[in-house]
């Protein structure tokens, strides 16, 4: 599972996922993918998706995907 996680702050959009090894009855703890960065830099639209081609060598591998937008209106 990914999701898109703030800080206390609210500002920082950082993108973390969550792994379960029992069918989704539990999730081990978030692990970053990717740190948001204040006001500034903002991590977006997180998508997760597998490789179901079985003809494929990388068959089974899962990628997270997101957006990385600029708060060009920040001023510090």
């Amino acid at each position: 599972m990914a999701a898109h996680a703030f800080d206390s702050d609210g500002l920082s959009g950082t993108v973390v996922t969550y792994t379960s090894i029992d069918n989704a009855s539990s999730f081990g703890p978030p692990v970053i993918v990717n740190q948001g960065y204040g006001q500034f830099v903002n991590d977006d639209q997180v998508i997760v998706t597998t490789d179901k081609a079985s003809s494929s060598p990388f068959f089974g591998n899962i990628y997270t995907g997101y957006t990385h937008d600029y708060n060009t209106q920040f001023i510090p």
